[in-house]
C-alpha cells in the first residue's frame, strides 16, 4: 500500500510538471510568431493585431496563474498525506497492542521512530509488547505507557520526560544515561536493569521493585520512593537529596549506597543500623 501511494503521488507530480512544460512552450511559441511572423488573417475579428496581443498577453498571465496555483496544490496535497501518514504510524500503534509477540515489537519500533523522525513524541503506548526493542535515544515525552513490557530493551539515552510508566517492566533494559524527568513510575519492575546515569528527578515511584539493579550515578532527587524495594541494587554515588518517604528498613537492603548524597536525617540512620553500606 505504501508503495502504491508513493507512485500515485509521483504521477501526479509528473503530470502537473508535463502539463506545465506544455503549457510554457505554447507560450513560447506564440510568442515567438507574433513578434517575427506576419498576421496573415486581415479579416474579421481574429485578423486584427489588437486582438492576438490581448490572446497572447491573457496566455501568458495563464500560465503565471497556473505555476502558483500548481505550488498551492503540490502544497496542500503534501501536508494532506503527511498528516496520512502521521495517523497511519498511530494506527499501526494501536493494532499492535495487547499483540505478545515478536513481531509485535518490530512493528512498534519501526513506527515510533518513524513518528520521532517526523517531530512526534506523544505516543500511546500502553500494553504494548516491546520486549528487546532497540529504541536507543527514543523520545517519549508526555506519553502514556502504562503496563508495557520493556524487557531486555534498548532505551538508552532516551528523553523520557513526564510519561507514564505505571506496572512497566523493565527487567534487563538498558535506561543507561536516560531522562525521565517527573516521570510516573509507580509499580515498576526491574531486576537486572541498568539505570546508570539516568534522571529520574521529581519522578514517583511508589511500590515500585528496584531489585538487583544498577542505579550508580543516578538522580534520584525530589522523588517518591514510598514501598520501593531496594533489594540488591547498587545506588553508588546516587543523588537522593529530598527524596521523600525512604523507608530505612528497606533501603538497608540495597548492595550499596557508597558517596551517595542523602539527607543528613536518612544518611545518621543508616550510619547506625548498616554503616557499611555507606563506604
Amino acid at each position: 500500500m505504501k508503495y502504491n501511494n508513493k507512485k500515485k503521488n509521483i504521477s501526479i507530480t509528473t503530470v502537473m510538471i508535463l502539463v506545465f512544460i506544455f503549457c510554457l512552450i505554447v507560450t513560447i511559441i506564440v510568442t515567438l510568431l507574433f513578434d517575427e511572423s506576419p498576421i496573415i488573417f486581415n479579416i474579421s475579428l481574429y485578423g486584427k493585431d489588437s486582438f492576438w496581443e490581448s490572446l497572447i498577453v491573457n496566455i501568458h498571465s495563464s500560465l503565471i496563474d497556473f505555476l502558483f496555483l500548481g505550488i498551492l496544490v503540490y502544497y496542500f496535497t503534501n501536508k494532506l498525506e503527511e498528516k496520512r501518514k502521521i495517523e497511519s504510524y498511530y494506527n499501526n500503534i494501536d493494532d499492535s497492542r495487547f499483540w505478545f509477540e515478536k513481531e509485535a515489537t518490530s512493528k512498534l519500533v519501526a513506527n515510533i521512530r518513524r513518528l520521532n523522525d517526523k517531530g512526534y513524541y506523544k505516543i500511546d503506548l500502553s500494553k504494548c509488547f516491546l520486549m528487546n526493542a532497540y529504541l536507543k535515544e527514543v523520545k517519549l515525552i508526555k506519553s502514556q505507557v502504562m503496563g508495557a513490557n520493556f524487557e531486555g530493551a534498548n532505551l538508552k539515552n532516551g528523553i523520557l520526560n513526564e510519561s507514564n510508566f505505571k506496572g512497566v517492566s523493565f527487567k534487563s533494559a538498558d535506561c543507561r544515561g536516560a531522562k525521565i524527568i517527573n516521570g510516573k513510575m509507580k509499580n515498576i519492575k526491574c531486576n537486572n536493569s541498568d539505570f546508570q546515569g539516568v534522571d529520574f528527578s521529581g519522578c514517583d515511584f511508589t511500590n515500585a521493585e528496584l531489585i538487583n539493579s544498577n542505579f550508580k550515578n543516578a538522580f534520584l532527587k525530589n522523588t517518591d520512593l514510598k514501598g520501593v524495594k531496594y533489594d540488591d541494587s547498587n545506588f553508588e554515588r546516587a543523588n537522593l537529596l529530598a527524596a521523600r518517604n525512604i523507608d530505612i528498613n528497606r533501603i538497608i537492603m540495597c548492595k550499596t549506597l557508597k558517596y551517595a548524597k542523602l539527607d543528613e536525617v536518612i544518611e545518621i540512620q543508616i550510619q547506625l543500623i548498616k554503616p557499611e553500606l555507606l563506604k
